[in-house]
C-alpha cells in the first residue's frame, strides 16, 4: 500500500499530470505484487486522460490516488466533477482471474454521468450485477468482449432503455451467444458496427439489416452458421466477415453495392447453390478494395 501511494504521488506522475495525461507508473516491479491488480483508464470529454490501478481491498487508496491526480491535473475542481466529465472508460485486470464486485470499485459508477464509451479489456471481468451499473442508455460504444454473456443477459441490460438509443458500436465477440440479442438491435437504428464473432450462433435474423439500417461492419466469424438467411437488400454493409462458419452456400452479394471487404476464410461450402450468371451478381458492385481471405 505504501509503495503504491508513493508511486502515484511521485514527481514523474506530477510531470505527466501537468502535460494533461496521468499514468500510474505501475504498482510494483516485483512479479508477486503485480498479481490481482485492477486498472481503469478514464478520459474526459475535454481529452484529459487518467489511469488508476489498485489491489483488492484498497479502494480507499485508489480513490485517494484519483483525487490526488485530479488535483494535480488542475482541470477539475474535485474528483466528483472529474468523474462527471468522464466520457470513456476502459477496465481491465492484470494477472488474475478474480471477478470485480461492487465492493471492489473505487467510486460509484453512477458518478459517470457523461459516459458514452465503455470497453472491457479483460475477459470475464465483473461479478453479477456490476456490468449493469456501467451500462446506460447514453452509450455510443459498448465493447463487452469475453464476458460470457448469453443473449438474454444482454437484452436484460437494455430492457429499461428508451425504444431508440445512440449506440453505434456493439462488440460482443467471445461471449456465449446462441442467438443475436434482437431486442437490443431493434433499439439501435444508428448501429454501424456489430461484432458477434467467436460465439455459438447457428443463425442470424433475416431482417438484421432492416433492424439496423446504418450497419456498415458485420463480423460473424467463428460461429456455427450453416444457412446465411440474411436479407441483404437495402443494406449499407461495407465489411462482411463470414469466415470459419460451416456455410452450406454463400449468400447472393449483389444487393451490397457498398461492399469493400469480404472475409470467407476457411469456409467450406457443403452444398451447391443455384448457378447464376456472375455478371448479374457482381458487375454492379463498385468494389474499391478487395480483401478475400481463404
Amino acid at each position: 500500500m505504501e509503495s503504491f501511494l508513493k508511486t502515484l504521488t511521485g514527481t514523474g506522475t506530477l510531470a505527466r499530470q501537468r502535460s494533461g495525461i496521468a499514468d500510474t507508473g505501475g504498482v510494483s516491479e516485483r512479479p508477486d505484487d503485480a498479481k490481482n491488480v485492477w486498472r481503469m483508464a478514464l478520459r474526459t470529454r475535454g481529452g484529459m486522460e487518467l489511469k488508476i490501478e489498485w489491489k483488492p481491498g484498497d479502494t480507499e487508496g485508489a480513490y485517494a490516488a484519483l483525487s490526488d491526480k485530479v488535483r494535480l491535473g488542475r482541470t477539475h475542481d474535485d474528483s466528483d466533477s472529474f468523474l462527471a466529465d468522464v466520457s470513456s472508460l476502459e477496465a481491465s485486470r492484470i494477472q488474475t482471474h478474480s471477478l470485480l464486485d461492487q465492493g471492489g470499485l473505487p467510486f460509484a459508477p453512477s458518478a459517470l454521468t457523461s459516459l458514452t464509451t465503455l470497453r472491457l479489456a479483460s475477459d470475464d471481468l465483473f461479478s453479477d450485477g456490476v456490468l449493469d451499473m456501467f451500462v446506460r442508455s447514453s452509450l455510443v460504444v459498448l465493447d463487452a468482449a469475453g464476458q460470457k454473456l448469453p443473449a438474454p443477459r444482454i437484452e436484460a441490460l437494455f430492457a429499461a432503455f428508451p425504444p431508440s438509443v445512440p449506440l453505434t458500436s456493439l462488440l460482443l465477440r467471445r461471449n456465449q451467444l446462441g442467438a443475436l440479442p434482437a431486442a437490443v438491435l431493434e433499439r439501435c437504428p444508428h448501429l454501424t458496427e456489430l461484432d458477434a464473432s467467436d460465439n455459438r450462433l447457428t443463425e442470424v435474423p433475416s431482417n438484421l439489416l432492416q433492424l439496423c439500417p446504418s450497419l456498415e461492419v458485420l463480423n460473424l466469424e467463428t460461429n456455427k452458421i450453416s444457412v446465411p438467411a440474411l436479407d441483404l437488400r437495402g443494406g449499407s454493409l461495407r465489411t462482411l466477415q463470414l469466415g470459419l462458419n460451416p456455410l452450406d452456400y454463400l449468400p447472393t452479394l449483389a444487393p451490397l453495392t457498398r461492399l469493400v471487404e469480404l472475409s470467407i476464410c476457411s469456409v467450406r461450402i457443403t452444398k451447391k447453390g443455384p448457378r447464376m450468371d456472375p455478371k448479374t451478381c457482381f458487375q454492379a458492385m463498385p468494389v474499391t478494395a478487395e480483401l478475400l481471405k481463404g
